[in-house]
């Protein structure tokens, strides 16, 4: 490879930019796409939303249109007001959940290292890229030009995937496509010298390097990267609760299974079985129902292998996090079973209510939250510029 002079911004800035520009919407765009949706004027909608938008519940004009919150005839008598907005996640979660748990959740390493200690199937980590003086034990530390160009050419390409520290929704996510002696490429970038990569794209962001697991032969043929299956966790005294299983299926190329990335699909999984139930993608500022994959059909009433082994290897990490008295695990199957790809501290209700259809709000989920302090209580609101967020 020819390195090139890189013109470029780092890895979680350029997906930054990716997600503001498919996610943003004025007032006015939401409430034109919502009246295509509906039928319904842009003044009776704005009526029904100030309903929502005051009641506590955190929802914001996007997750009104989101979640076609004025669809009765779809979410029933009550069902529209058991929707939670986006923006409630941290103050939902810094609520339930000891905040001495934050970062142990929320840093990789250390999350991967509670993981490892419990002898839980996972992703194998090869090494932590980082530039400060901290100290990684059990794993290799690279921060000089010289040691990432031995690792990277030490592996196949396209074997390795680097992801970011202490980041969220896969935002500077990459692959290693090609490596040689004197420069490297990764997604979406031209071939650069090692220096310039570590300057550039990674930037002041540790990473963790660890190598790309393939997904089961079952689903494999529907996917573009690893797929993964979220659990929702409300700890109680004999264990979890889920009150819905979802499923995120990168498609179109993408390399990861987040849900804000074009292209990718969610689902609900029935969580007595593991069968997908439905799948769902987004559309704009809302999202569209799938009756299957719209390339290969099969993926929907399909029930997944090992899907006992995944239950158990859920509970086990939920246990393992549970003074998180709500956390989320991420689960990949792969050929040899599943394996444990992260635990959070919280975890995003659009994932849980666009791949469900349904609010979380049950009376059994607002009794729990209740129990641990939260109440949903109406109050004044002024309507403002909003950014949709999923």
């Amino acid at each position: 490879m020819n390195a090139a002079a890189p013109n470029t911004t780092s890895a979680i800035a350029q997906d930054g930019a990716l997600f503001e520009k498919t996610h943003t919407y004025t007032n006015a765009d939401l409430l034109v796409a919502a009246s295509k949706m509906s039928g319904k004027s842009s003044l009776e909608l704005g009526r029904d939303f100030l309903r929502h938008g005051k009641s506590g519940r955190g929802v914001e004009l996007a997750d009104y249109v989101r979640y076609k919150l004025w669809d009765a005839e779809t979410h029933g008598e009550d069902g529209a007001a058991r929707f939670v907005g986006a923006n409630m996640h941290w103050p939902i979660v810094d609520r339930v959940n000891s905040p001495l748990w934050r970062q142990v959740a929320e840093d990789k390493h250390v999350m991967h290292a509670m993981i490892a200690s419990a002898g839980l199937p996972r992703l194998e980590t090869l090494a932590f890229i980082d530039s400060s003086i901290r100290i990684v034990p059990g794993v290799e530390k690279i921060s000089e030009p010289e040691a990432l160009r031995d690792l990277f050419t030490s592996h196949p390409d396209g074997s390795l995937f680097l992801k970011t520290v202490g980041g969220m929704t896969a935002r500077g996510a990459m692959i290693i496509e090609a490596a040689d002696a004197t420069s490297v490429k990764c997604t979406d970038q031209e071939a650069m010298s090692y220096a310039d990569f570590l300057e550039k794209v990674v930037g002041p962001n540790p990473y963790l390097v660890q190598k790309r697991q393939a997904n089961h032969a079952a689903i494999a043929p529907y996917l573009s990267a690893l797929a993964t299956i979220r659990f929702p966790n409300f700890m109680g005294p004999e264990g979890p609760f889920s009150p819905c299983v979802a499923m995120r299926f990168p498609t179109a190329g993408n390399i990861s299974c987040a849900y804000w990335r074009p292209g990718n699909m969610i689902g609900e999984l029935d969580i007595q079985t593991g069968r997908v139930l439905s799948l769902t993608r987004p559309l704009g500022p809302s999202s569209e129902n799938l009756e299957d994959h719209p390339e290969r059909p099969g993926l929907v009433g399909m029930e997944l292998p090992f899907w006992k082994e995944i239950l158990e290897l859920n509970e086990t990490a939920a246990k393992l996090f549970s003074p998180i008295s709500y956390n989320s695990t991420d689960i990949a199957l792969t050929p040899d079973g599943p394996v444990l790809v992260e635990v959070n501290y919280g975890g995003s209700f659009d994932i849980l209510q666009s791949a469900s259809g349904r609010g979380v709000l049950t009376d059994q989920m607002t009794q729990w939250f209740a129990e641990h302090g939260m109440e949903f209580t109406r109050k004044r609101r002024k309507f403002q510029l909003i950014r949709s967020k999923s």
